[in-house]
């Protein structure tokens, strides 16, 4: 079976045990290197908005494939690097010839490259998705307040499930599943499944 990791960055990720998360291949995003001890498969990064000061040293020290949008390079020179275009709304099966929709998440960005891959079962986990009674991340410092300040997201809760909703609605189309097994997760749009499930 082919199966893969979407990785959020929610305060669930910080009980999640590192095993689990090196079981299947895995894509992660923006400050996943700060989850000590682990490293993804791919690694990804659409906004540079709250991205680390020293962003780009420590992208140089993750031995993994490094997919970044085009407005990083507003802000940064990253090298050994892929470069992609976004758009603001649709699908991509194939973002390195057409551009990625950001769809309010770099999660939504993520299933469009996990679908890209081909992995026919993608496994949510650290989607909290707002869920209350955790952090935003998985650490506390999770951003640098050197760098950005009074850093506040919007609760694009909704607009971000329309998103989701299409990303399901391609993966079923094509006889695959997204399947959220994070802990105590906000998020409806696709069926939940207890981790440990998948912890053989």
């Amino acid at each position: 079976m082919n199966v893969g990791f979407v990785i959020g960055n929610g305060g669930s990720l910080a009980e999640m045990p590192l095993e689990f998360l090196k079981r299947y291949p895995s894509i992660g995003s923006n400050h996943i290197f700060l989850l000590e001890g682990f490293t993804p498969t791919y690694y990804t990064a659409i906004d540079p908005i709250g991205l680390m000061a020293d962003f780009e040293a420590r992208l140089a020290n993750m031995p993994c494939i490094k997919i970044l949008g085009r407005r990083v390079f507003n802000r940064f020179s990253p090298k050994n690097v892929i470069r992609i275009e976004t758009c603001k709304d649709g699908f991509s099966k194939n973002l390195f010839e057409h551009p990625v929709c950001e769809g309010w998440s770099i999660t939504y960005v993520n299933l469009q490259l996990a679908y890209y891959l081909g992995w026919e079962t993608v496994l949510l986990v650290g989607v909290d998705h707002w869920s209350r009674g955790r952090g935003d991340h998985f650490t506390d410092n999770y951003y640098d307040r050197k760098f950005t300040t009074n850093l506040t997201l919007p609760n694009k809760s909704r607009e971000l499930e329309r998103f989701y909703e299409k990303a399901r609605v391609e993966f079923e189309s094509a006889g695959r599943r997204i399947i959220n097994v994070t802990p105590g997760t906000a998020l409806n749009v696709f069926p939940k499944e207890d981790w440990q499930k998948w912890n053989i």
